[in-house]
């Protein structure tokens, strides 16, 4: 098993390409896919002459602008009958920064601005690791590394994947044996030792029977220690010896086994952490770290939230997804995750067996603690025709140029509008949120 390309060629990851900012947006959801470049200002709406057409009915001709300066983009509503959203909050002008999510209508998108390239879209990385642009760039050197016999530390938050890279990097070995996974949290500190190194009956009290541990259970494969931090120090000793010398000895036996298995480990924080405590030797640390590959957590890659939320929804039905609505997508992308993909596989299985006879997740099916991650007041996937009075304060300025427009018009807000160049809509708004007495314009006063 390999890993899978996830660009066109590798030399995209070389040289300059490597580190070139790339800035624009990967869509999630809704009328497009892909990626789309931002080099310049652009307009996006239902119009044909919009720069980025999105074909739906819940988005206006012209609905949001994105400026591009070089101090970055911006983000700014057109007067748009249904708003436009970052990051869950309805928005009237706004910078974006990196892997904001932009909904408009119906339609959700990534704003991206940061090295490499971001077209390369959600696939199979390798075996059991899903993702896009920002976990495939990570995984890039692992390539090389999976293949040679140095150890690896993976850091990553609980939940995030690690033992998915891990099976990741045996697949990609050559290694005929067996990838054993051992969770040095779960071992009984008395027992750390004859579980890892095996013992002989009899060996200590309880020891009824000989049991041969993970060590030769991995023989000719992989052995992955996850929460390595977690492995008493006299056991730790013992492991640098092992690595060393590629050899151990059982609890209880007096002869030497000889070992060919390869190390990986891993651990929620870089192992100095632990050395600086006390609790990991200074020694095991350096031995171990043939190469150390940092993990993004679930919430720093959003791009991957809404595809693998589907997969396990999937998984957990025992069959295809019911089609996600445009809420759930960003509200999903919103949320942290503070337990990375262990909570979005709990979550998609929760919904799976409350709401697994939908034929579309909507925002009010989703578990409490993700809706609340967006507090913008909605309880429902229905598109607003007007956003409440107030709810956007437009410039003061943009407010005295249509209170000058209506004098002129004489309180007609249409002609008002059209005279700014704006939508009426976006007019009326202006008056709902206190900024212009209409009322003094009516009946032909000025």
């Amino acid at each position: 098993m390999v890993f899978i390309d996830t660009v066109d060629s590798p030399d995209s990851y070389q040289d300059d390409a490597e580190h070139r900012v790339v800035t624009g947006l990967l869509w999630l959801h809704g009328a497009r896919t892909g990626f789309t470049p931002l080099t310049q200002s652009v307009v996006m709406g239902r119009a044909d002459h919009a720069d980025i057409v999105l074909s739906t009915s819940h988005v206006s001709r012209e609905h949001l602008a994105l400026d591009v300066t070089s101090a970055g983009v911006t983000a700014r509503d057109l007067g748009s009958k249904n708003g436009s959203f970052i990051d869950g909050e309805q928005i009237s002008s706004a910078p974006l920064r990196h892997s904001a999510i932009l909904r408009v209508g119906d339609t959700i998108a990534l704003f991206w601005n940061a090295p490499g390239p971001a077209d390369t879209g959600f696939r199979a990385i390798a075996e059991g690791l899903y993702g896009g642009p920002t976990l495939a760039r990570a995984v890039e050197d692992l390539r090389p590394v999976a293949r040679s016999e140095l150890s690896i530390i993976i850091v990553g938050e609980t939940g995030s994947g690690k033992e998915a890279v891990a099976r990741a990097v045996h697949d990609q070995s050559g290694r005929k044996g067996p990838l054993i996974a051992v969770n040095c949290a779960t071992i009984p500190e008395q027992l750390a030792e004859a579980q890892l190194f095996g013992h002989r009956r009899g060996a200590f009290t309880g020891a009824l029977s000989s049991e041969a541990g993970y060590m030769r259970a991995a023989e000719n494969g992989t052995l992955f220690l996850d929460e390595i931090v977690e492995l008493p120090l006299p056991v730790q000793a013992k492991l640098l010896r092992a690595i060393q010398e590629n050899e151990y000895v059982p609890v209880g036996e007096t002869r030497p086994i000889r070992a060919n298995v390869r190390f990986l480990c891993a651990a929620q924080a870089p192992l100095e952490q632990a050395v600086a405590r006390g609790t990991f030797r200074q020694d095991l640390a350096a031995r171990l770290d043939g190469y150390q590959f940092r993990l993004p957590p679930l919430g720093a890659r959003r791009e991957d939230i809404p595809f693998l939320f589907s997969r396990f929804l999937g998984e957990a039905l025992g069959g295809s997804a019911p089609e996600l609505s445009p809420r759930v997508v960003e509200t999903l992308c919103v949320y942290p995750w503070p337990g990375n993909v262990r909570e979005l596989i709990n979550t998609a299985r929760q919904v799976a067996v409350l709401r697994g006879q939908e034929t579309m997740i909507r925002y009010e099916h989703l578990p409490e603690r993700v809706r609340s991650s967006t507090t913008r007041g909605q309880d429902s996937d229905r598109t607003r025709s007007e956003p409440p009075p107030g709810s956007i304060r437009a410039p003061d300025s943009d407010a005295r140029e249509l209170e000058a427009a209506l004098i002129s018009q004489r309180g007609n807000v249409q002609r008002a509008a059209e005279q700014l160049g704006i939508s009426r809509g976006r007019a009326y708004r202006i008056i709902a949120a206190g900024q212009v007495d209409i009322s003094r314009f009516r009946g032909g006063k000025k």
